[in-house]
């Protein structure tokens, strides 16, 4: 023990410390906890031994007297300087609730209540050793659980290289290892104070019975030892399935001929599937009766009946979505006025990132019962059209030119003959120009706008040096003259005829 308190509070050179704590409060928790052992340690040479025996009453009861008062004030200390270790909130009346007790078993110790004396004592300092050990523990667990998370030593980092775990991700699955640690830690340490207290072995066998050949819950017959080790069962295979899924993302799946959208398809299927088979095994073993599943069943149609009409539609639809595969993670499509790429597709909606780094969540079902334009479904050419005005009185033919010129000269254009190749149409007469429509495939449709974008630079470049104008709507602006009552208005000279207003 004092081996083991040695190397996690105060470590010797060049050795450092493995938890992270303060270590000028380790220090000092490290030397009252080995007064303390030491005084434990000549209490049991003394008082549990024959030695005993041989001292006459009096000098036995000062004895015990005098190392009573020197145990319990070793152990207020290590309880006082415990808590410095680590702030922890909610604590502030148990350290002064503690020491009155131990002052309590002390003064029964001194008036020669020793039943008492031990019972409080005993109880309290082996209480604390349990709640210290417990606490140490999950610390170390909780330490193994976050360096395996972060990689901070080597071993950790082979061991996330080894399982294909990236860096930055977290261990699948390792929350519920976390959670079955902690259950089971505290779990013990609530049965171990049990003990301590005062339980009687015969109710330690009730317990025990209780915890093995369960009880009844009305209807249902309860075993928590199956539901315990039914919930790790869980807990691992669970992990194992968020294992299998990375291995298939990242390994198995990137080595074969299959599209990015069938490959996130199966990887969220695979999911799914895993985590049903894996709670179906958990609850078999946790005596689950499978025949109330249809009572479950008729209780969720009921349910659908009622309320859940669009829960089970976008569901379907999203099993539709990952099998069929209209629509697939990085496609550009339209759904109503949502414009943008598809970031992910789940079971009950999909999430849509559009141009403006919005995240747009569109339930399932819409994109399977509605319209939606998808730019880059089975190719990713796409045809662009530039709709050009020229004045009337231009050369139509010199216009012509000028614009398959520039077409051309575009590299993301495509030119080759495979698709038809760019043209210009001459459309009709507008009312102020002669328009004119440029149409052309590019290779890569996400480039759309920006393609566009150059094409209607390299127009204005080259009909600004050609001296081609492209006119704006013009509007003549027609004055006419009003009337009032049928009355013409007034001339100049009629107002001079008008008599003047009498006063």
């Amino acid at each position: 023990m004092v081996v083991v308190g040695r190397s996690l509070f105060n470590p010797p050179p060049p050795a450092r410390h493995y938890l992270p704590l303060d270590k000028y409060n380790c220090v000092r928790f490290w030397k009252a906890l080995r007064l303390l052992v030491l005084v434990a340690a000549i209490g049991a040479a003394i008082f549990l031994s024959p030695f005993e025996k041989g001292l006459p009453e009096p000098i036995l009861l000062l004895a015990r007297a005098l190392y009573s008062t020197l145990l319990v004030i070793s152990l207020i200390r290590v309880i006082w300087l415990a808590f410095t270790l680590q702030s922890i909130q909610g604590v502030g009346l148990f350290r002064p609730l503690v020491t009155l007790a131990l002052i309590i078993g002390l003064i029964a110790e001194w008036a020669g209540f020793r039943n008492l004396s031990e019972y409080l004592v005993l109880g309290i300092s082996s209480s604390l050793f349990g709640i210290g050990l417990a606490w140490l523990a999950g610390r170390l667990i909780a330490d193994i659980f976050d360096g395996l998370d972060e990689g901070r030593y080597a071993w950790e980092k082979q061991l996330r290289q080894r399982l294909g775990i990236a860096e930055g991700q977290g261990v699948p699955g390792l929350i519920w290892l976390r959670i079955f640690a902690t259950i089971i830690i505290w779990g013990g340490l609530i049965l171990i104070l049990l003990r301590i207290w005062g339980q009687s072995v015969k109710g330690q066998e009730i317990f025990l019975r209780y915890m093995t050949e369960g009880f009844q819950l009305g209807p249902m017959h309860v075993v928590p030892s199956k539901m315990a080790f039914a919930l790790a069962l869980f807990t691992v295979l669970l992990s194992l399935a968020s294992w299998l899924r990375k291995q298939l993302d990242q390994r198995w799946l990137r080595k074969t001929r299959i599209d990015h959208g069938a490959r996130e398809a199966a990887i969220t299927i695979t999911g799914y599937a895993t985590t049903a088979i894996v709670l179906i095994i958990a609850l078999g073993i946790a005596g689950l009766d499978f025949k109330n599943l249809a009572i479950i069943a008729g209780a969720l149609s009921v349910g659908i009946g009622f309320g859940l009409q669009n829960v089970v539609n976008n569901f379907v639809s999203g099993l539709i979505l990952l099998f069929e595969r209209p629509i697939r993670t990085g496609d550009w499509i339209v759904v109503g006025t949502t414009e943008g790429f598809v970031k992910r597709i789940s079971i009950r909606s999909t999430q849509i990132q559009t141009f403006d780094y919005a995240d747009v969540i569109v339930p399932n079902s819409e994109l399977i019962s509605g319209q939606v334009t998808n730019w880059m479904l089975r190719d990713f050419r796409g045809r662009v059209r530039i709709p050009v005005g020229v004045a009337y009185g231009t050369d139509t033919s010199k216009v012509k030119e000028i614009l398959l010129n520039i077409t051309n000269h575009h590299d993301m254009i495509i030119k080759d003959g495979s698709i038809t190749k760019p043209h210009v149409l001459f459309l009709g007469f507008g009312d102020s120009s002669l328009n004119f429509e440029m149409r052309f495939f590019i290779r890569n449709i996400e480039r759309r706008l920006h393609i566009l974008s150059d094409i209607n630079f390299e127009i204005d470049a080259a009909f600004r040096e050609a001296g081609i104008e492209i006119p704006f709507p013009q509007r003549d602006l027609h004055m006419r003259s009003w009337s009032v009552n049928g009355k013409p208005p007034l001339t100049p000279s009629d107002d001079k005829d008008k008599p003047a207003p009498r006063e």
